[in-house]
């Protein structure tokens, strides 16, 4: 669990419901904007070279190779498309 200063959970918790909220809203899209994962329209950006990284890892080869091996006898079950 993530250690929280006390003074901000105890300023947090005085907020209204909805203070929360709007306050939830910014913290995600501030955290969003300085990732990186939006333009500067707002809009999420489109990392295309995260799939292709993912492609080449060795560990997610592996993965994908063990599930079509546990998967492999639902081919078996005539409901695959010639």
């Amino acid at each position: 669990m993530i250690s929280v200063n006390p003074q901000i959970e105890e300023r947090i918790l005085q907020l209204s419901l909805q203070d929360q909220v709007q306050l939830m809203e910014w913290l995600a899209s501030t955290i969003r904007r300085n990732s990186g994962l939006v333009d500067s329209t707002g809009e999420l950006t489109v990392r295309e070279d995260i799939p292709a990284a993912m492609a080449d890892d060795p560990e997610i080869q592996a993965e994908l190779s063990a599930i079509q091996a546990e998967f492999a006898v639902t081919d078996l079950d005539g409901l695959r498309s010639p």
